[in-house]
């Protein structure tokens, strides 16, 4: 379930970015009983400029060994192929009909950076404002600052929620992103976490450090290592978790790129190391068949200590969140209603909703230190 976890944190990762990937279709497998099980499905659709104007999100039926609906994203672009806004529907099975979901919103500058993401939810009949995030830039065009905000829903007003501060070296490239979250009794910003990137003689990241900020100490959570081929194509990553008792890094999960010869498809294999066993074990993969225009593989991402997923989900949700600070599990539906506490969070949870409807759900968790909230969607 890791690489499905990473292919929708990926599509998030886009909605954000607008960095459409070239491809015309990608297939997830999950390892089950060594075996290749299908699991999520992504199909793209262009326009004559190869701008991205759809994608199809199906799940496999093992019932019925067919390919279902799930979700569709639609893109309506600018005159100057810009995104001006991304839908996104769910597929409602019962009525046999797309629903929307959500919808996102976007401003641009001069230079077609994104200055604001609004995001709206679906309440049946009319949008409701849910998120704003507003972009800064330097004077070289670099992003410099990140400021998310989401809607108070006893006043109904956009509140500072987190923001994200980026740093540069001195020929551009990207040296860390601080990640703070807004606390409204002080009224001031409040370290998280941090990654800082370190580069090959190529300019290429050669590693990325994640750190929390417990205690006024920034402390080591989670390192990653990328390898390349001569061609510069990614080869694999490395993903080790900080040792607290041993002071010291051990593996957790690994991800192997390889390209066919031909050149028509790429596959991402992910594994997590068993230190029972000693050894590595499928986890998922997922192959890339390609569209128009040339192809570029997905960005490493990396959302910090907390990780929800699958998403979006059917029943079962794991929660993994690294905290040195004891926490509380709140999970709201769209009307801000709390239809879940766990007073005691686990820092690996498995939570089962299989009995919520359908819909978008508000999972937040909150220590003493910080507190972080991701947006995950039921299919069904």
């Amino acid at each position: 379930m890791k690489l499905q976890f990473y292919f929708f944190l990926f599509c998030i990762c886009f909605s954000s970015q607008l960095k459409a990937q070239k491809f015309n279709s990608m297939i997830m497998e999950d390892w089950v009983n060594t075996n290749w099980v299908n699991s999520t499905r992504l199909t793209n659709t262009y326009d004559g400029n190869g701008n991205l104007l759809n994608e199809a999100i199906d799940s496999w039926n093992d019932t019925t060994k067919v390919w279902a609906n799930n979700i569709v994203i639609t893109l309506t672009l600018n005159s100057n192929s810009t995104v001006n806004s991304m839908l996104t529907q769910e597929w409602n099975a019962d009525n046999n009909s797309w629903e929307d979901v959500q919808k996102i919103v976007y401003t641009y500058d001069g230079s077609k950076n994104v200055l604001t993401q609004k995001t709206q939810m679906s309440l049946g009949t009319e949008w409701m404002d849910y998120s704003m995030t507003t972009n800064t830039y330097n004077t070289s065009g670099l992003l410099t600052n990140s400021v998310d905000q989401q809607v108070d829903f006893l006043t109904m007003t956009m509140k500072n929620y987190s923001q994200s501060l980026y740093n540069y070296n001195a020929d551009g490239l990207l040296s860390q992103t601080t990640s703070q979250t807004w606390n409204p009794i002080s009224g001031t910003w409040v370290n998280n976490s941090r990654t800082s990137n370190t580069y090959s003689s190529a300019k290429k990241i050669s590693s990325v450090l994640t750190e929390v900020y417990t205690n006024s100490v920034w402390v080591n959570m989670k390192e990653t290592t990328i390898t390349y081929n001569a061609d510069g194509s990614t080869k694999a990553t490395l993903d080790q978790n900080w040792d607290v008792t041993l002071s010291s890094w051990v593996d957790s999960s690994k991800m192997l790129y390889s390209q066919y010869s031909d050149g028509s498809t790429y596959q991402i294999l992910a594994t997590d190391w068993k230190p029972d066993l000693n050894t590595w074990v499928n986890v998922s993969r997922t192959t890339y068949n390609n569209g128009p225009g040339s192809y570029s593989q997905p960005e490493l991402v990396d959302i910090g200590q907390l990780k929800v997923f699958p998403n979006p989900f059917s029943e079962v949700v794991t929660l993994d969140y690294k905290s040195l600070k004891a926490f509380s599990i709140q999970i709201y539906n769209s009307n801000g209603q709390l239809v879940k506490n766990i007073e005691k969070g686990e820092p690996h949870s498995i939570l089962n909703l299989a009995t919520l409807k359908k819909g978008i759900y508000l999972f937040k968790v909150v220590s003493s230190e910080s507190q972080k909230t991701v947006k995950l969607l039921k299919y069904k």
